[in-house]
């Protein structure tokens, strides 16, 4: 009754203004006595379970004997970091008019150096395909949808069509997966840990919401590694013992307007969401080269419209004894995950962080920036 009393009284005050305070106080005191109540307990766990000091979190671990590092970074050689997109349709599908120029104007705008397509066929029609458009590297793939019982449950994205050879094998859409990671199934170089499409599909109606009351909180929801594609990912690592490669989708299409205006331009998406990969400072960029990064795990998820994350990396001594992160020069809060748990976080990260003697397992990292998503690891296994 203490707290209804002040709510009709407040309906109908003309003025409000007193009954307003009072029906404030009143939520406020209950607010701090229930957040108090929480809060000791909450306080309690974090010093006595996992070891927190006045919430700093305290990552130094025992040195264990015999550990090994699967680090998608040597670090005795040198990389480059090269930016590039994953599953991009074209003209070539049924639901895209958009043209390799195109593409590659948008492409070499945002830095864009490789882009992969995934379009809805079974193999190349006739046609000239060249393997590169304004010196953007052009790759021919295909996206192959899974449907049980006649349902969609992810894709299969294959390259390359151009030389009739499956070099490079990702599952694309894992958010609509339906079947276990424990089930067997054909081993993949990769999965699309992010994709525009499918968190705009899953957040639509917030989204929609959202565009009329917190615009700017649109692109969050959009540019993020949902928690159950994390979860997903951590178990297939589990199942396989080995860090699963990642990248990011931006399932570019082109296809949406009015009045002749895109909605959806290829420059946009590009903007929002890309894959980096580190290849060898000495090699080539071309096919093989990128397969190879891909492969090897050696990626990272960029939400670029957020800033230039150049200058990012990840990786781990072979004897296990550290593993290092490298910040850009624009740094964010840091979290560090095991087995994708929490284990470490930074509100104001300095350019290096180091975790010595790391414990085994799934170790990776994300980077935010004003609050928002700005960077996602692969994974570092420490066994």
């Amino acid at each position: 009754m203490f707290v209804i009393t002040p709510l009709i009284l407040l309906v109908r005050d003309p003025n409000r203004r007193k009954l307003k305070n009072v029906f404030l106080r009143v939520v406020l005191g209950i607010g701090k006595t229930v957040g108090w109540l929480m809060a000791v307990p909450v306080f309690l766990f974090l010093v006595i379970v996992t070891g927190t000091k006045y919430g700093q979190l305290n990552i130094e671990n025992a040195a264990r004997s015999n550990k090994q590092a699967v680090s998608v970074r040597p670090e005795q050689k040198e990389f480059i970091d090269v930016r590039g997109e994953i599953h991009v349709h074209s003209f070539l599908s049924w639901d895209s008019k958009g043209t390799f120029e195109e593409i590659a104007q948008a492409a070499k705008k945002n830095g864009i150096r490789w882009i992969i397509l995934t379009d809805h066929i079974g193999q190349l029609p006739p046609g000239n395909y060249p393997d590169e458009v304004d010196n953007v590297l052009f790759i021919y793939g295909q996206e192959r949808c899974h449907k049980i019982d006649g349902v969609d449950c992810g894709s299969d994205l294959r390259a390359s069509l151009k030389d009739g050879e499956r070099h490079l094998n990702l599952y694309g859409h894992i958010e609509k997966f339906r079947r276990s990671p424990n089930q067997q199934w054909e081993r993949c170089d990769g999965i699309e840990l992010v994709s525009l499409h499918g968190n705009g599909r899953t957040y639509l109606g917030k989204l929609l919401a959202k565009l009329f009351w917190a615009p700017e909180e649109v692109y969050p929801d959009l540019t993020v590694a949902t928690r159950e594609n994390l979860t997903y990912w951590q178990k297939l690592a589990e199942l396989e013992q080995r860090p699963i490669p990642i990248f990011a989708a931006p399932d570019a299409h082109q296809n949406m307007g009015i009045l002749g205006v895109h909605l959806d331009p290829y420059g946009f998406i590009f903007k929002m969401i890309s894959t980096h990969i580190w290849i060898e400072k000495n090699e080539d960029l071309n096919q093989a080269s990128i397969f190879r990064a891909i492969k090897l795990g050696r990626t990272y998820i960029a939400f670029d419209y957020l800033g230039d994350t150049t200058g990012f990396q990840f990786w781990a001594a072979e004897n296990a004894n550290c593993i290092r992160v490298e910040l850009p020069r624009l740094t964010g809060k840091l979290k560090i995950f095991r087995d994708n748990t929490l284990i470490a976080e930074y509100q104001s990260a300095p350019s290096s962080v180091s975790v010595p003697m790391p414990l085994p397992g799934f170790w990776r990292v994300e980077v935010e920036r004003d609050g928002k998503p700005w960077i996602v690891s692969g994974q570092i296994l420490v066994k």
